[in-house]
C-alpha cells in the first residue's frame, strides 16, 4: 500500500473494519499514525461514511487532550486518516503496569480525561466508547483521548441500526446496553467505570460474555472505591459512585460541572510528574526533592504524619494530665455523680456539618422502553412449585411488642398483654430483594417497586407475587403470608433478551420480520426480545437470503453468510 508524501514504517494493529500503520510524514519527518479502511468495506456506503464521519467529527477537535488528525483523503483504492502519533502507552497498559497508582497521578488523570471530554461535549460531540484502550499517554504525561470512530455529531446522519449498540460492553451505560437514546451523560457514565478501573485495578462490569456484561451494566452497583482503597477521599469516591449511576439523570450535569469542584484546583501534579512516575514509579514515590522543587503529594504524606503524631503525642499529655487532675479531686472531695463526656467523639462533625457530600440513597435503574416481542415469543411468568411460606420465625411485630415492654419495665414487672399479641398478628409481612428491580404484583394490582423501604404489610393468606421488569423475564411465584410474620424473598430477574449476530459476506441490508434494521457489519449484536423470528438479507447483487431464528432470552445467536450471486 502506497500513499502519497507518507512511508509505512510497521503495522500497529489489525481489525475487522480498520488497520492502523506507524508511518512517517516525508515532508516534516515526524512519525504519524496512518488508518485505514480494510479493502472489504472500501466498497460498502455505511463503513465508508462510518470513516469520513470520523474525520469530519476529529477535524473539529483541536484540543491538547485529544489526539490531532492531519489529514485524510483516498488513494489507490485506500481510504485513509492520517493522526497524531503519541510516542507512550494507553491508559489501560499504564493500569496494567503501575497499579496501584498514587492517588495524586489518579487525580490529575482524571482531570486530563475531563478536560479533553469537556471540550468535546462544548462541540456537540459524544464519543460513546470511552475506555481505558481509547485514552493514550506520552511519555511527557500529556494525556490524550483517542479513536472518534464511533462518536456522535447531530449535524451528521446517524449510522448505527435501528436496535443495534455501539460501544465496548464492559464501559457502556445503561441506555446505551439497551439501545437507547443517548447523550453527553452517557460518555460520563463510561468515564464513571474507567476511573473505577483506574483506581482499583479492575473493570466493575467486565465479564468473557458479552450478554453477561450488559447484564451486569444493569443491575450491579459496585463498592464504593473509598471501600476498595483505604486512600481514596470520601469525595473522590461520591463523585465515581454518582458517575456510575444508572439513571442519566442522577449523574453530573457535565465535565466541565465537575472540572469546576474545588478538589480539582490547583492541582499540585503537572505533566512533568507524570511524566517522572511513568520513568521511575519507585523513586517517584520516595523522593522528596527533584531539581529542587518540592514533591507536594510526598510533602502532604509527610507533613500529614508528623503532623498526626504530635497531635496524637499532645491528646495524651492532655488525658494524662486531666487524669491526674481527676485522681486528686477525688481524693480530696466527697464523690458525686457526673456525665462523662468525649472530648474526641463529642467534637466530630457528620458530613453534612462539615459541607462535605453525603452518599445518594440509591434509587432503581431508570425503566427503559424494550421492543414489544413477537406474538410467538410472549413469556408467561415463570413459576415456583409451591408457595412459598415463612417458617420458624418469631412474630415480628410481638417481638416488637416485648422489646418495648422491656424497655419500660423493671426485669421482675415485664407483663405481655394477651390483647396486644393477638392485635400483633393480625398482618404478616413480604420484604423483597430484586436484582435488577421490579414492579411488584399481588394478585395482578400493583402495590409497590423496588428496592422497598420497609415490608408490604398483607393480611394472612395465600397470594400470586410477580414481579415485572420490562428488559427482563417476569417471574411468578405463589406466597403465603402467616399471622405476624415477616416472609423475605430475594429474586434475580433474567433477561428477556436474547441477541444476534451476524456476519455477511460481503454486505447486507438485514431485515427483522419485515422491519429494516439497518446494513452490516452491525458494530454490536442485535438485542432483540426472545422468540422466532424471520431474517431476511438484502443484496441487489446476490441472491436473497432467508431464514427463521430462534432467540432465547440472554443468548447469542451467531450466523455468518456468504452470500451467494
Amino acid at each position: 500500500m502506497e500513499i502519497k508524501g507518507y512511508e509505512i514504517l510497521s503495522e500497529i494493529n489489525r481489525g475487522a473494519v480498520t488497520t492502523v500503520f506507524l508511518g512517517r510524514q516525508t515532508s516534516l519527518d515526524r512519525k504519524v499514525l496512518i488508518k485505514v479502511l480494510n479493502q472489504q468495506w472500501q466498497q460498502e456506503p455505511d463503513m465508508v461514511q462510518r470513516f469520513r464521519r470520523e474525520a469530519k467529527i476529529c477535524a473539529r477537535l483541536k484540543h491538547k487532550n485529544i489526539v490531532d488528525i492531519f489529514d485524510t483523503g483516498s488513494g489507490d483504492e485506500n481510504l485513509y486518516l492520517i493522526m497524531e502519533y503519541i510516542e507512550g502507552i494507553n491508559l489501560k497498559a499504564f493500569i496494567r503496569k503501575y497499579h496501584p497508582i498514587p492517588f495524586e497521578i489518579l487525580r490529575f488523570l482524571v482531570h486530563e480525561i475531563l478536560n479533553g471530554l469537556a471540550y468535546a461535549h462544548g462541540q456537540n460531540i459524544i464519543h460513546r466508547d470511552m475506555k481505558p484502550d481509547n485514552i493514550m499517554i506520552s511519555q511527557e504525561g500529556v494525556v490524550k483521548i483517542t479513536d472518534f470512530g464511533l462518536a456522535f455529531m447531530p449535524q451528521l446522519p446517524g449510522i448505527t441500526a435501528q436496535g443495534g449498540t455501539v460501544g465496548t460492553p464492559a464501559y457502556m451505560s445503561p441506555e446505551q446496553a439497551k439501545g437507547s437514546k443517548v447523550d453527553h451523560r452517557s460518555d460520563l457514565f463510561s468515564v464513571g467505570v474507567t476511573i473505577y478501573e483506574l483506581a482499583s485495578g479492575t473493570s466493575p462490569f467486565a465479564s468473557k460474555h458479552f450478554g453477561e456484561s450488559i447484564q451486569k451494566i444493569l443491575s450491579v452497583n459496585p463498592p464504593p472505591l473509598s471501600e476498595v482503597r483505604t486512600d481514596i477521599p470520601d469525595w473522590f469516591s461520591e463523585l465515581v459512585t454518582k458517575l456510575m449511576n444508572k439513571d442519566p439523570a442522577k449523574r453530573p450535569n457535565s465535565a466541565k460541572e465537575i472540572l469546576q469542584l474545588p478538589y480539582f484546583k490547583d492541582l499540585p501534579i503537572q505533566e512533568e510528574h507524570l511524566a517522572r512516575f511513568i520513568r521511575d514509579p519507585d523513586s517517584y514515590q520516595t523522593a522528596e526533592i527533584v531539581g529542587g522543587e518540592q514533591l507536594q503529594l510526598q510533602k502532604r504524606h509527610h507533613h500529614w504524619i508528623r503532623n498526626s503524631i504530635v497531635g496524637v503525642l499532645a491528646l495524651l499529655v492532655v488525658v494524662l494530665a486531666a487524669r491526674v487532675i481527676d485522681t486528686r479531686e477525688v481524693k480530696d472531695s466527697p464523690p458525686e455523680q457526673s456525665t462523662k463526656v468525649n472530648p474526641v467523639t463529642d467534637t466530630l462533625l457528620t458530613k453534612t456539618d462539615r459541607g462535605l457530600p453525603t452518599n445518594e440513597k440509591k434509587l432503581p435503574p431508570a425503566k427503559s422502553s424494550v421492543p414489544t416481542p413477537p406474538e410467538t415469543s410472549k413469556e408467561k411468568p415463570q413459576r415456583t412449585s409451591s408457595p412459598i411460606v415463612a417458617t420458624n420465625r418469631e412474630p415480628a411485630q410481638v417481638k416488637e411488642v416485648r422489646e418495648n415492654i422491656s424497655n419500660k419495665l423493671p426485669p421482675e414487672e415485664i407483663r405481655v398483654d394477651s390483647a396486644e399479641i393477638a392485635a400483633a398478628k393480625e398482618s404478616g409481612y413480604l420484604m423483597i430483594k430484586c436484582i435488577p428491580w421490579a414492579d411488584i404484583y399481588i394478585n395482578g394490582e400493583k402495590r409497590e417497586t423496588t428496592p422497598l423501604s420497609a415490608p408490604l404489610e398483607l393480611e394472612p393468606g395465600k397470594y400470586t407475587l410477580t414481579l415485572r421488569n420490562p428488559a427482563f423475564a417476569p417471574e411468578e411465584r405463589e406466597v403465603v403470608i402467616e399471622p405476624g410474620m415477616t416472609l423475605s424473598l430475594e429474586v434475580t430477574l433474567q433477561p428477556a433478551v436474547g441477541f444476534l449476530s451476524l456476519r455477511v459476506i460481503p454486505w447486507a441490508e438485514v431485515y427483522v420480520n419485515g422491519n429494516h434494521m439497518g446494513t452490516t457489519p452491525f458494530t454490536k449484536p442485535l438485542s432483540l426480545p426472545a422468540g422466532k423470528y424471520e431474517i431476511r438479507l438484502v443484496n441487489p447483487q446476490y441472491r436473497e437470503w432467508v431464514d427463521t431464528l430462534t432467540i432465547l432470552a440472554g443468548k447469542m445467536v451467531t450466523r455468518k453468510i456468504d452470500l451467494q450471486p
